[in-house]
């Protein structure tokens, strides 16, 4: 039996789509849980995360319909739980609010469930949840490969509570503990430093973050697939796994459910252009429903 343990904010989400129509529910980490739970039947699934008390009563009995899922490792706290605003626009882009200041997981929080994990998965809803020295220690403490999703990692609240990207100065080190590293092309161009990146100048950016520690580097975009770099014995090699899917319902979620297949693949050992291919394939069929109930139509089927 597979254990997983994934890190990330359930939030409050209230998304406008670029037609007018708001849908609200709870989204981030969860994406990620259900979709472990729905693809690998069996596995152990622990939620470290810390959510406010105003939402713990909701998320639980959603939390209760994935097989799997530990709630052991949920941290409730009387602040209010994170909400976050997104509004699309016909043009792909979206305006992002986050309002909530929930403190983020101190390392005695996580420990006890560190070394008994064979994959640790960090999703960056918030870019909140974990804080550097915490990350140092559960390199030391996991031996199986930990996975991270930089996403809201490059996002500062603007006045207003508006998200906003930036890049920290110490990008490098949150990325050198980690053996998978995703970001979508969005996020590898500003921190490439590139207005208008082409398909080879990100594949060019994914090959140079591989010295920086991770051996394999994912940058997602979108309806067009993915892309990777490698670094094994023989050296470095990058891969595009272009998609072919239908056109998105709702793309909220996506690099969530993304994240969960390459933690899955990265612990079973499949090779690199099957994650891809695999991870855009159930991503895409996620991104037909709207929110984690959108899951259910998720099943090891997919990952043949």
């Amino acid at each position: 039996m597979m254990r997983f343990g994934i890190i990330g904010s359930v939030n409050t989400d209230v998304i406008t789509s670029p037609g007018g129509e708001v849908f609200r529910g709870f989204g981030g980490a969860l994406y990620t849980a259900g979709a472990l739970s729905r693809l690998s039947p069996g596995a152990e699934i622990w939620l470290l995360s810390r959510i406010g008390a105003d939402a713990f009563q909701v998320v639980r009995p959603l939390i209760q319909r994935y097989p799997g899922i530990r709630q052991d490792g949920i941290r409730v706290d009387a602040a209010p739980n994170y909400r976050c605003e997104l509004t699309y626009r016909s043009d792909g882009s979206k305006r992002e609010q986050l309002v909530g200041d929930l403190p983020p997981l101190a390392w005695d929080e996580v420990e006890p469930y560190a070394a008994s994990l064979d994959a640790l998965l960090i999703n960056f809803i918030t870019g909140r949840e974990i804080e550097l020295p915490t990350l140092r220690g559960l390199r030391q403490a996991v031996q199986g490969p930990l996975i991270m999703d930089l996403h809201s990692l490059l996002l500062r609240t603007a006045a207003g509570g508006e998200r906003v990207q930036y890049v920290p100065c110490d990008w490098p080190q949150w990325i050198e503990p980690v053996d998978g590293l995703q970001m979508n092309e969005r996020e590898a161009a500003l921190l490439a430093g590139l207005a208008h990146p082409s398909i080879q100048a990100l594949a060019e950016f994914a090959g140079r973050l591989l010295n920086h520690g991770p051996r394999m580097v994912v940058i997602t975009r979108g309806a067009q697939g993915a892309m990777a770099a490698i670094r094994d014995s023989i050296g470095c090699h990058i891969l595009v796994e272009p998609s072919s899917g239908p056109q998105a319902v709702d793309p909220t979620g996506c690099g969530d459910v993304f994240l969960a297949v390459m933690g899955l693949g990265l612990v079973s050992a499949w090779a690199p252009e099957r994650i891809l291919q695999v991870a855009c394939r159930v991503a895409g069929t996620a991104s037909q429903g709207r929110g984690p109930e959108a899951l259910i139509e998720l099943s090891p089927m997919l990952l043949a």
